[in-house]
């Protein structure tokens, strides 16, 4: 890991030292001697302590710059490679137990690697959301924490990987997956792949692109349906694949196929004919915005789901049922609607109750319930009854 850490001047022998005023300050340029006689730093000083910015040079290139304050380290350590930025690293770090955590200047900006503090391997490089926070938002890539062999590249929420976009083998191959957002495809069986074949690594864009053979698959069934030759990004030739053959032979369908629907373990409802099955594996349940607003959809029950764990009904849905329950849940811990669901309104002139009722029962770990504004509101009857007790209750108003 000695090419992250900070350069803590151990083992430097002084020689002597110029002392400078300008502008009211007052600096010190320390020489040194022996293996370290080309190098010197200059370090602003108050009262006759370091109090300011410290920069160590090396024949006069510029190695690393930090801060301190009355003679304590403080804030960031810039490392400098001839000249140019490499790694920015907080003090704080450098003394810490567990991951090491820095910035890396690249063509696409700073950017956070973790290092696994064993054995010097970077196990992230990617995105984040503040130096001070330095947790990993937004896309990255991940390494083995003992070889530091890549493994993939995706989306991270909250410092946790929430999507996969690519993964990659040990023979250098990469494997796309279909994305949808607000979906999460950690679990293997969510993953959906639509490309497996060659890459290469893009310096310009800091991402990696298709190039050489690869093939296109099928994403319900995890066949081929055709060999590509790519270029950097850019394809070239393309052979169509009949169900990974080159030549047809007859129509066959994977197990894969066959059982997509009952492994589907996020589902994203965009019509009401998705509710009618729903599989037991299903652990996220999206309705999309707008939609089931049919008048023949009068009640809505969602019982027995075991692995269910979020319900999240966006707004505007469900306009014309008047019956919403929710039973038999038990791994059920987040329950989120939108506006102007479960209800006929239109506006406060139009507004009348009707006998219209919501139950959420036996659903033992809830913890979050939030209900958007006018969703429920001509409804009259709301039942919430677990033997847990949710620690998030949030009505909007009006609703009920």
């Amino acid at each position: 890991m000695e090419r992250f850490e900070p350069n803590m001047l151990n083992g430097y022998i002084t020689y002597s030292y110029e002392d400078v005023s300008l502008n009211n300050r007052q600096y010190r340029i320390q020489y040194f001697q022996e293996e370290h006689q080309d190098e010197y730093l200059i370090c602003e000083y108050q009262n006759t302590e370091v109090s300011g910015s410290c920069e160590l040079y090396c024949s006069g290139v510029l190695v690393q710059s930090w801060e301190e304050v009355h003679g304590r380290k403080q804030g960031l350590v810039r490392k400098y490679e001839q000249g140019v930025l490499k790694y920015v690293i907080n003090w704080k770090d450098v003394f810490g137990y567990g991951e090491f955590r820095c910035f890396e200047n690249t063509p696409q900006g700073l950017r956070l690697i973790i290092v696994n503090r064993d054995n010097g391997v970077v196990v992230y490089r990617g995105e984040y959301d503040s130096e001070e926070s330095m947790k990993r938002v937004g896309s990255g890539f991940s390494y083995d924490r003992e070889t530091g062999d890549l493994r993939s590249y995706g989306i991270y929420r909250n410092d946790s990987l929430f999507q996969i976009i690519h993964s990659f083998t040990n023979d250098g191959k990469m494997i796309t997956f279909q994305t949808e957002d607000g979906i999460s495809n950690v679990e293997i069986q969510d993953r959906y792949p639509i490309y497996s074949g060659g890459c290469c690594y893009c310096e310009e864009d800091g991402i990696y692109v298709r190039d050489g053979v690869g093939y296109v698959l099928d994403k319900s069934s995890g066949i081929a349906t055709s060999e590509e030759v790519w270029n950097r990004g850019i394809q070239g030739s393309r052979r169509k694949l009949y169900n990974g053959l080159y030549k047809k032979e007859g129509e066959s369908v994977s197990l894969r196929q066959v059982l997509s629907k009952q492994m589907k373990r996020q589902l994203t409802v965009k019509q009401h004919s998705d509710l009618s099955s729903l599989s037991s594996f299903v652990t996220q349940l999206v309705v999309d915005e707008n939609c089931c607003n049919e008048e023949d959809i009068m009640t809505l029950e969602l019982s027995g789901l075991a692995k269910l764990q979020s319900l999240v009904i966006k707004s505007y849905n469900f306009a014309n049922t008047y019956r919403f329950t929710v039973f038999g849940c038990n791994e059920l811990s987040r329950v989120e609607i939108g506006d102007c669901c479960f209800c006929h309104w239109k506006g406060p002139k139009e507004l009348c109750s009707r006998d219209a009722a919501l139950s959420i029962s036996n659903c033992k770990n809830v913890s979050s319930i939030s209900v958007g504004c006018h969703s429920f509101v001509d409804y009259i009857h709301c039942s919430l009854v677990s033997r847990g007790r949710p620690r998030t209750v949030v009505f909007s108003t009006p609703s009920f």
